[in-house]
């Protein structure tokens, strides 16, 4: 029975194998894993909301084990490897097998990495870890080699429009199909954000896409429009800053595709532009601020455009 949640995106997490939607492969493995009461230890990596987090807790809540969850982006250094997680391990626990979940174990430092590796093997007769990362390069190799890496690939877009449509209707909101399917084209594969958007633009009983989501589109198409003419340099500079400025937006990785899918549409030299667009993408996930972050980005690329 599922758990009463106000928040959509736990409410609808699945909890077990036949509402989780994987790959064939994937399944089978889990189903194993579940069978068997046992995991090797595991590494999960993959963007954004694609469902790392589903993926292993759905592992833990259906084996016989005791847990527990600890985010590397809050304690990434040693002394929560020291203190909380060889803690855990070493109790006594009331299940036959125990598992820490270590999410965005690509943030711990390399002294935390090192500590780590050297707990998996320590205590691997009753303890296993499940770590989840958005950027497995960022995991030293010595790490890496204790650990199953599992690549999660997102859904398919149709299968995510299809799951959100079913949330819609179980929670007895009007909706337009079109609406779901920009929603998802515009944030896909971000399946967290899209149900967060969602239930945030559905208050009223409808999910009505809010002015700022129009919006968000509309400064995106303005900035392609300027780059595709080409008008002079310092004014498009100029011009491409008010607009993201007056957009008030936060989310800039919309905007990084659509600079993705039309870069033929505005350079001549796509190759370079992409190599400069895939390394705004990586900065996006750790700059203290990604507007500016994404500012730079577009001063590189109208600097390439212009020569």
């Amino acid at each position: 029975m599922k758990k009463i949640n106000s928040l959509w995106v736990e409410k609808y997490r699945p909890e077990t194998l036949d509402g989780y939607i994987c790959s064939s492969e994937i399944k089978e493995k889990f189903q194993n894993y579940i069978d068997s009461n046992d995991i090797p230890h595991l590494l999960f990596a993959g963007s954004v909301g694609i469902g790392k987090t589903t993926a292993a807790k759905l592992l833990i809540n259906n084996l016989n084990c005791d847990h527990i969850v600890v985010n590397a982006s809050d304690e990434r250094g040693i002394d929560v490897i020291r203190n909380k997680i060889v803690g855990f391990a070493q109790t006594s626990g009331f299940n036959p097998l125990k598992v820490v979940l270590l999410e965005e174990a690509d943030k711990l430092t390399p002294d935390a990495q090192e500590a780590l590796r050297f707990v998996t093997e320590q205590y691997s007769k009753q303890t296993r870890f499940i770590i989840t990362c958005n950027y497995p390069e960022l995991l030293t190799d010595a790490l890496k080699s204790r650990f199953r890496s599992l690549s999660l690939i997102p859904p398919s877009l149709k299968e995510v429009t299809i799951h959100l449509a079913n949330m819609l209707e179980l929670e007895s909101i009007k909706f337009d199909k079109i609406d779901l399917v920009n929603l998802v084209k515009e944030h896909y594969p971000d399946i967290r954000y899209m149900v967060k958007v969602l239930q945030d633009d559905s208050s009223s009983g409808e999910y009505r896409p809010s002015q700022h989501n129009k919006s968000s589109q509309k400064y995106i198409d303005e900035i392609i429009n300027v780059l595709v003419s080409k008008k002079n340099k310092a004014t498009d500079f100029t011009k491409i800053r008010q607009i993201v400025a007056d957009a008030g937006v936060y989310n800039f990785i919309p905007l990084f595709k659509k600079l993705y899918s039309d870069v033929d549409k505005y350079t001549k030299q796509p190759a370079s532009v992409m190599l400069v667009i895939a390394d705004y993408i990586y900065k996006d996930h750790f700059v203290p601020d990604k507007e500016i972050n994404a500012m730079a980005c577009l001063i590189q690329i109208i600097g390439d455009i212009y020569g």
